[in-house]
C-alpha cells in the first residue's frame, strides 16, 4: 500500500495567490505484505504503487491549474479555495479506486501497462 498526502497551502500577498500543492510519499505508512517479495512479485507490486503515486501528482498538478484559474483568488474567502481542493480529493479517490480496479490491484499487466502509459501521458501534459 503506497501512502501519501495532497497539501494545499495558500496565502494572499499583495493581491497575489501564492498557493503551494505538494504530493507527498508517506514511507512510515506504505507497506507491502512479505508474500508478495517471497513470491517475486515485488516489481510488479512496487510499479502498481508507483503509479497511485504518479497519480497523485496528477492530481496535484490539476488541481495547481485549477487554483490559477480562479477570477479573484485573493477576493474570495478560504472556503472557496477549499473546495477546489475537497474536489479534486474526491476525484483522487476516485481514480485511485477505479486504477486499483481496472487493474486488478496490478495484477492484470495488460491493463497494468495500459493505466501506466496514461499516467505518464498525463504527466506529460500537466506542467509542473
Amino acid at each position: 500500500m503506497t501512502a501519501y498526502a495532497i497539501s494545499l497551502s495558500t496565502e494572499c500577498a499583495d493581491g497575489i495567490l501564492v498557493s503551494r500543492v505538494t504530493s507527498t510519499f508517506l514511507p512510515q505508512s506504505s507497506w507491502v505484505k512479505s508474500a508478495y517479495i517471497v513470491n517475486r512479485r515485488a516489481e510488479t507490486t512496487l510499479r502498481h504503487e508507483q503509479g497511485h503515486f504518479d497519480l497523485s501528482e496528477v492530481v496535484a498538478r490539476r488541481l495547481r491549474a485549477e487554483l490559477r484559474k480562479l477570477r479573484s483568488p485573493c477576493g474570495e474567502n478560504d472556503e472557496v479555495r477549499r473546495a477546489v481542493y475537497v474536489k479534486y480529493q474526491k476525484d483522487d479517490a476516485d481514480t485511485q479506486r477505479r486504477y486499483d480496479r481496472e487493474t486488478g490491484y496490478g495484477t492484470d499487466a495488460r491493463l497494468q501497462q495500459i493505466w501506466e502509459s496514461r499516467i505518464q501521458s498525463w504527466l506529460k501534459r500537466l506542467p509542473e
